[in-house]
């Protein structure tokens, strides 16, 4: 069944989106400690822009030391490569996680990323762990939350609000 009006409506929607965009800050702009949590989505961007961002890793360090919630899926935690804590630590070393793993990306986009992720991670010092190839996967390892792909982002999503609901407790 064809719903009148429907086009209109995505039309709409999408101009709204597009006025949100164009409304957007920049991250220098933004006082992360005004959030709860912070949040890196996945794709191939990622691994490209937040991967090697200095502002990204401020904002990401400053979150984790003031007790945010930081959490990433896919290729999202490529933001948490290069972090150093107070203590001058690497965020990811010795912390449980999951990221787009070697065998996912070898079946998906491998010429077009300048690095393997998991490899990444591992090399920081991070326990990675990952499910077999496009399965869910989340792991909560306290306030750091990862996904390992996009299957992963509903249940993470999820797993966001119980975390903000216990802080919020």
């Amino acid at each position: 069944m064809h719903a009148e009006g429907f086009p209109g409506r995505r039309q709409a929607e999408a101009a709204r989106a597009a006025l949100g965009l164009a409304r957007s800050r920049k991250l220098s702009d933004l006082d992360v400690l005004d959030y709860d949590a912070i949040f890196f989505p996945g794709g191939l961007g990622p691994m490209v822009d937040i991967a090697t961002d200095p502002e990204v890793k401020r904002a990401v360090a400053r979150a984790w030391d003031a007790g945010r919630i930081v959490a990433a899926v896919c290729h999202g935690p490529a933001a948490l490569l290069g972090v150093t804590l107070e203590d001058g630590a690497p965020l990811v070393r010795g912390r449980k996680l999951t990221a787009f793993s070697n065998e996912e990306e070898a079946g998906y986009a491998q010429a077009d990323v300048p690095f393997n992720l998991e490899d990444a991670l591992r090399a920081e010092g991070a326990d990675y762990a990952a499910a077999a190839a496009w399965q869910e996967k989340v792991v909560v390892d306290g306030r750091l939350l990862t996904g390992q792909n996009p299957a992963s982002g509903g249940p993470l999503a999820e797993a966001i609000v119980d975390a903000l609901r216990k802080e919020a407790q």
